[in-house]
């Protein structure tokens, strides 16, 4: 068992803001201008553009546990957070989800793209998510 303290990099958190900003003078092609040219349900989740990953995590971090209970306390679940991990994300960081899925989803085995996204999502009956997803790949 890990202590998510430690598994959480802050300096990654940094990294993903500044990198959905554009860099003066840099010549380098942003990773969601990247995504942009590539996307696909094959797209890693670190380079899903921000504004999407950010509709995702809007719908996700709901906490719907009152209603069906299908939000990110769930993903976290999913993902085999416990729930003392779980509250400790919902405490330190405005999107839990966020920090679950471009963290904890993306450093699994075999997994990583929205392509395995999308069962884990279909497990949680999270449609609404799936569509902003099948929107994107789509457009």
């Amino acid at each position: 068992m890990f202590d998510l303290v430690f598994f959480i990099d802050l300096s990654f958190v940094a990294a993903v803001i500044a990198s959905s900003s554009k860099a003066l003078g840099s010549t380098a092609v942003p990773a969601s201008q990247l995504a942009e040219r590539n996307r696909g349900y094959g797209t890693p989740i670190r380079l899903v553009p921000f504004r999407v990953m950010n509709k995702m995590c809007r719908m996700l971090d709901l906490d719907k546990q009152l209603v069906d209970g299908d939000d990110y306390k769930t993903l976290g679940s999913e993902l085999g957070l416990d729930s003392r991990q779980i509250r400790f994300l919902k405490q330190k960081f405005p999107s839990p989800s966020f920090i679950m899925l471009r963290q904890v989803f993306s450093a699994k085995p075999n997994s990583g793209t929205l392509g395995h996204l999308i069962p884990l999502l279909e497990k949680m009956e999270r449609h609404d998510v799936i569509r902003v997803i099948d929107r994107w790949v789509g457009s």
